[in-house]
């Protein structure tokens, strides 16, 4: 049985999630805004861009998600109060 827990420490799992965040940020570097600003969503994007773009944002929230574990931070309850308080925003 492998211990892969001693490795997930909050600094190693920051630093993995940055790589995915860069991996997401490529999908979107030379893709433009489109002229008069940013369309909603992904539209104009190919299907295969799209699934590309899917699976980085899930593994970036995967390891956000496990940090807030390994952190003992209730993520969930933390986005409900913020979303409760908009002024903060």
């Amino acid at each position: 049985e492998r211990s892969w827990s001693r490795y997930h420490t909050p600094r190693n799992i920051v630093l993995a999630m940055m790589g995915e965040v860069g991996e997401l940020a490529e999908l979107f570097q030379w893709k433009g805004d489109g002229g008069g600003g940013a369309p909603f969503g992904l539209a104009g994007w190919s299907e295969e861009d799209v699934d590309h773009v899917s699976q980085e944002l899930a593994d970036v929230s995967i390891y956000l998600m496990r940090l807030a574990d390994v952190c003992g931070v209730d993520l969930g309850g933390e986005a409900m109060e913020i979303a409760a308080a908009p002024s903060r925003y």
